[in-house]
C-alpha cells in the first residue's frame, strides 16, 4: 500500500468514527493527532469535542509529551470542551510548554473556563516575546470581569503590537 492508500484510509477510519463518535473511539481519535495530516487531525479534533465531556479524561491521561502537535490537539479539544477538569492541565500547558501553538491555546482555554486560579499564569503570559500569546492573552481576559482583567491590561497598555492594542480597544468597549 502506498502513502497515498493509507492516508485515504486513515481518512475513512476517521470519518467512520467522526460520524458516530462514541466512547470507545475516544482514544483511537486522539492517537489520530499525531498523525501529520492537517485533514485526519481536524476531523479527530472534531470527533472529540463532538463527544464533549466524557472525553476530557482520556484526553488528559494520552497527552502526548513528546509530540508537540499532538498536545496543540488535545489542548485544543480540551478548550472548546470547557470542562473545569481541565484547568491544570491547561494551566501547564500555558505556563511549561515550549510550543508558541500550545501555550496559545491552553490561554484561549483557560479564559473560557475563567477560574480566577489562571490570572497569574495569564499576568505571567502577558510578558511573553511572543505577541500572540500576548494576544491570546487579552483574549482570555476577555471572559474575566473588569476588576479581575484590569490589573493585567494595564500591564499590556503600551504594548508595540498593533493587534495587542486593538484587542485591549475593543475589551474597553465591552
Amino acid at each position: 500500500m502506498n502513502e497515498v492508500q493509507e492516508q485515504t484510509k486513515l481518512l475513512l477510519e476517521v470519518t467512520d468514527l467522526a460520524t458516530n463518535p462514541n466512547l470507545d473511539s475516544i482514544e483511537a481519535l486522539i492517537k489520530m493527532f499525531g498523525y501529520y495530516n492537517p485533514v485526519i487531525c481536524d476531523a479527530a479534533v472534531a470527533a472529540v469535542i463532538k463527544i464533549g465531556t466524557p472525553a476530557v479524561e482520556p484526553l488528559i491521561r494520552l497527552l502526548d509529551d513528546f509530540d508537540y502537535g499532538a498536545r496543540h490537539h488535545v489542548a485544543r479539544c480540551l478548550a472548546e470542551i470547557r470542562d473545569p477538569r481541565a484547568f491544570d492541565t491547561l494551566h501547564i500547558l500555558l505556563l511549561k510548554d515550549f510550543a508558541p501553538s500550545v501555550r496559545r491555546t491552553a490561554c484561549k482555554g483557560l479564559g473560557y473556563l475563567a477560574d480566577p486560579r489562571a490570572l497569574a499564569a495569564l499576568e505571567q503570559a502577558a510578558q511573553s516575546p511572543d505577541w500572540g500569546l500576548r494576544y491570546c492573552v487579552v483574549m482570555a481576559l476577555g471572559h474575566f470581569s473588569v476588576v479581575q482583567r484590569q490589573p493585567i491590561l494595564d500591564h499590556l497598555v503600551d504594548d508595540p503590537e498593533p493587534l495587542v492594542q486593538i484587542k485591549i480597544a475593543e475589551l474597553h468597549t465591552k
